[in-house]
């Protein structure tokens, strides 16, 4: 009977763990920071993101002083503020320089992604990849 109970003690042990590690540092800001320029590679439906549209490359970067992010959104230079609380992130309206591209499909993934990030609400950073979460069970993903 106390081997059984040592046993369901220490798998409680266990799972417990399990779910605090996994909790932890899986939205630190912090990994965030410095000069990490994250690449996008798809956004979209959270069960089925497309990825980005070839030869185009978007980025985001973070500021911590400033509460600003920057990048390229394809084709413009953008920047916006944000603010993170845990796992919660809200970015404002972002800014951008105003030059035209072609194809259109690229101005069109642009006009996505800025869309995309003024409705961005929570984050994860899992394997090195960043996660943002946008509307209704949409998704950025960074690398």
């Amino acid at each position: 009977m106390k081997m059984k109970k040592n046993i369901t003690n220490l798998l409680w042990i266990i799972v417990l763990t399990t779910i605090a590690l996994s909790a932890c540092g899986s939205q630190n800001p912090e990994e965030l920071l410095g000069e990490k320029i994250w690449e996008l590679t798809s956004m979209g439906p959270e069960n089925n993101p497309i990825p980005i549209l070839l030869n185009s490359k978007v980025t985001l970067q973070f500021n911590f002083d400033e509460t600003q992010i920057s990048g390229k959104a394809s084709c413009n230079n953008y920047f916006a503020g944000f603010e993170i609380d845990e796992d919660e992130i809200k970015i404002s309206a972002a800014g951008s320089t105003m030059m035209y591209c072609e194809p259109e499909e690229l101005m069109a993934q642009e006009n996505a992604f800025l869309m995309a990030l003024g409705e961005a609400h929570h984050f994860t950073i899992q394997n090195g990849e960043l996660t943002i979460q946008f509307g209704n069970n949409q998704v950025l993903l960074f690398k």
